[in-house]
């Protein structure tokens, strides 16, 4: 970590499991007044929403976070992500929320 940024690179897959460890080393951060995150994920070669559920613990509170060098399998993460919040919007709801239908 220099200053307020804290630069980690994270290589192979990025699942709920693998991403675990990142938890407190980014909450030891934000506690310490880390304010900024580079993430290189150029060497990742799967990642699902436990990447997400980690990166989310991290946003918020004034703190942003750069994607480096994203990989093939992030920038399709995020992709997706991107796309399901805009239809989400469109439909005005919180995602993954059921809604009734009608019949």
């Amino acid at each position: 970590m220099s200053g307020s940024t804290l630069t980690v690179e994270i290589a192979g897959e990025a699942d709920h499991f693998s991403v675990a460890p990142l938890r407190p080393i980014l909450t030891r951060a934000a506690e310490g007044g880390c304010t900024r995150l580079v993430l290189d994920t150029s060497r990742i070669r799967f990642a699902d929403s436990g990447l997400l559920s980690v990166l989310a613990l991290w946003q918020g509170a004034g703190r942003r976070l750069v994607l480096r060098r994203p990989s093939p399998s992030v920038q399709r993460l995020v992709r997706v992500m991107a796309a399901a919040d805009r239809a989400d919007r469109r439909v005005g709801g919180p995602l993954c929320a059921s809604r009734p239908t009608s019949a």
